[in-house]
């Protein structure tokens, strides 16, 4: 079962396994998703450890805090036994798109696509410590077009780190590059390079048990090889200092604000940014775990183009994962997200994006899981002459994302395990040269191995 346990963790991307291009919502640091994993991980294996003891009559007889003792120690012995110093991953998969290329009604191209994913992680965290590396390079070649430009080649690497330095001080870092093509919009498009880094740093010192202060530091930078694509080059970094105040020793809320600056786009994208938000982080329950940041965000802009204006609207970072442990449900995870994004629309700098993710895994057997997934967004352009050029659609424009998957997940045996999916996908616009679906079909396995 531990191997299993990885391989459906692995296999969770099956949904939304082809995300629309404009991610802006779905920009939330990697480093608050492993850390409410990890948070969620610890809820089991803590009741999994009371489980243990609550059965031996020398437990019975021990006080609230010697209880906790023991649970705590017992947790640690656990999550020694299950951490894997070395794991490989080997996912391939075939899958049926009824519209590749994302074009409109009565322009879809289909194909078949061959999608191989190999993933090595090494961990070399401890019981305090959490340190861990992961890459992934990945190859998409659609069989029905000839051209090699449509060829994908792309890879992820990360590294995340969290270190105790001394009794009150911590120090946290998270490294994050893509490298590689997007999908192309036509058979004959040859994207060029992208290059794609996010930087995270932070330091949190106790003042006490229950207050802490924090200074984070994030970067986010994307650039091409080719000059002709350096209007799409974008900076962004941000000083966020918070206040925390610790509920228990995994729970706190805290109060964040922050400055940063955003560079590119030839100048367009230039901008100050200021956030105020409060949030939660940490355990909300016993089986469930939380990261939520809301609040509101400035963006005031270097350059303001003909009819776009500053922004002002609402922030959020929301990730939600609840294991109520019953046969049925396994799992239910919430992600959502408001903020803005670079656009490559020309005359709009920017755009807001909101997105809400649900997904839910269900055991219907003992080598079965069922996961199902929704998902909405909206992205909203500043200018109301994006996208002009047809006539009657110069006004603002507005694009609804859809998106629903189902997926089947059968562990044929400890390290193999096959995947069957059938994803959705649909933007509406306000501009009908905007407005597609696709459908997608996939047949995957995944094989892997652990030390």
């Amino acid at each position: 079962m531990k191997r299993l346990t990885c391989l459906g963790a692995m296999a969770l991307a099956v949904w939304f396994l082809f995300p629309v291009r404009a991610q802006g919502a779905e920009r939330i640091g990697e480093e608050k998703f492993l850390r409410v994993e990890r948070i969620s991980q610890e809820g089991g294996l803590e009741r999994r450890a009371y489980k243990t003891l609550i059965r031996q009559e020398e437990y019975q007889r021990l006080k609230g805090t010697e209880r906790a003792a023991r649970i705590e120690a017992l947790k640690l012995q656990l999550a020694k036994k299950k951490r894997k110093r070395f794991s490989q991953l080997l996912r391939y998969q075939t899958f049926y798109s009824s519209n590749y290329f994302h074009r409109p009604k009565l322009q879809e191209e289909e194909t078949t696509v061959i999608h191989v994913i190999p993933q090595t992680k090494v961990d070399l965290g401890g019981d305090r410590v959490v340190a861990q590396v992961r890459y992934s390079p990945a190859v998409e070649v659609p069989l029905r077009f000839k051209e090699n430009l449509v060829t994908r080649f792309y890879q992820n690497f990360d590294s995340n780190l969290d270190l105790p330095v001394g009794k009150r001080t911590y120090l946290r870092g998270y490294y994050g590059m893509f490298r590689g093509n997007d999908r192309a919009t036509s058979e004959t498009t040859n994207f060029s390079l992208r290059t794609e880094y996010h930087v995270t740093d932070e330091i949190e010192y106790y003042l006490s048990k229950k207050t802490s202060v924090a200074f984070e530091h994030t970067w986010d930078e994307r650039h091409f090889t080719e000059e002709i694509n350096d209007g799409g080059e974008t900076r962004e970094h941000w000083f966020l200092p918070r206040f925390i105040y610790h509920l228990s020793p995994r729970t706190s809320v805290f109060l964040q604000t922050g400055m940063g600056e955003t560079s590119g786009g030839n100048g367009q994208s230039d901008a100050t940014n200021l956030r105020l938000t409060a949030g939660l982080s940490g355990r909300i329950t016993q089986k469930s775990a939380a990261f939520v940041n809301f609040g509101v965000l400035r963006k005031n802009l270097s350059e303001n183009p003909p009819f776009v204006d500053d922004y002002t609207g609402p922030f959020l970072e929301m990730i939600y994962v609840y294991t109520p442990g019953k046969k049925f449900v396994k799992e239910v995870r919430i992600i959502g997200g408001s903020s803005t994004e670079q656009s490559f629309a020309g005359d709009s700098p920017f755009f807001g994006a909101q997105k809400l993710n649900f997904m839910t895994t269900h055991q219907l057997w003992r080598k079965l899981l069922m996961r199902l997934g929704l998902g909405v967004g909206m992205n909203k352009y500043p200018s109301k002459q994006t996208g002009g050029g047809e006539a009657g659609e110069n006004r603002q424009r507005e694009d609804l994302f859809l998106r629903s998957g189902i997926a089947f997940q059968y562990n044929l045996r400890k390290n193999i395990t096959i995947i069957l999916a059938n994803n959705f996908s649909a933007r509406d616009s306000t501009q009908k040269r905007n407005k597609w679906k696709e459908n997608v079909i996939s047949a995957e396995m995944v094989v892997g191995f652990e030390k």
